[in-house]
């Protein structure tokens, strides 16, 4: 049985350290808190006033984006690469159980009417999302959907930054055949490694660019 612990907890920690530091250099990107550039000073001598420019529009609601996603597999079948047979045996030779993807994602957000890390309501929005990405042979090759956590990269603008955790659903997952076990001698009367498709669920981790 694999072990998930580590890898969960190592999984945590990232997607909270997204969730703290990034947003804030975000909202603090162009930002100078110690005092005014000699531009503002002189349009206050002449009386000048620089006017910013405020997106109004919410966060909430549809929106898509870009994402970078790392799957682990939860299933009791390992992914198999590849394998072979030494002297009789069957011996793995390489695993892919996580699994870095680029997907296109579509979520929805609702802005609840708090504050969260510096971001203002319609600044931030939580809500479901589902993931997709193509593959050569199929039009879609995996699914996932979850939760997902958006900011506002700027106030003058609608894009976002998005944290997003969930499942995902591969439906061609490479495995060993049936009555073939890693570390053990072939099946009586065969020569070679067979291997087969399944589905199979796993844990979905991303960051996406929301537009």
């Amino acid at each position: 049985m694999k072990n998930y612990t580590t890898k969960t907890l190592t999984l945590l920690c990232a997607a909270l350290f997204f969730l703290t530091a990034v947003p804030q250099a975000f909202a603090n990107d162009g930002t100078n808190s110690e005092g005014a550039t000699g531009t503002e000073v002189g349009n206050e001598l002449t009386g000048n006033k620089k006017e910013t420019v405020v997106n109004t529009e919410l966060l909430g609601g549809f929106n898509f984006g870009i994402a970078l996603g790392l799957t682990m597999d939860i299933g009791s079948n390992e992914r198999v690469e590849s394998a072979e047979v030494v002297n009789g045996i069957v011996r793995v030779t390489k695993e892919e159980n996580d699994v870095p993807r680029i997907m296109l994602e579509t979520h929805y957000f609702f802005t609840p009417d708090y504050e969260l890390l510096n971001h203002d309501q319609g600044e931030w929005g939580i809500g479901p999302f589902v993931g997709i990405q193509n593959g050569s042979n199929e039009i879609i090759e995996y699914i996932g959907a979850g939760v997902m956590l958006g900011f506002r990269r700027t106030s003058e603008s609608t894009d976002s930054f998005n944290i997003g955790i969930g499942v995902v659903l591969d439906p061609s997952v490479k495995i060993l055949g049936d009555g073939i076990e890693e570390n053990q001698p072939l099946p009586t009367g065969e020569t070679a490694v067979r291997y087969k498709e399944t589905s199979q669920l796993g844990l979905l981790a991303m960051i996406s660019y929301g537009f």
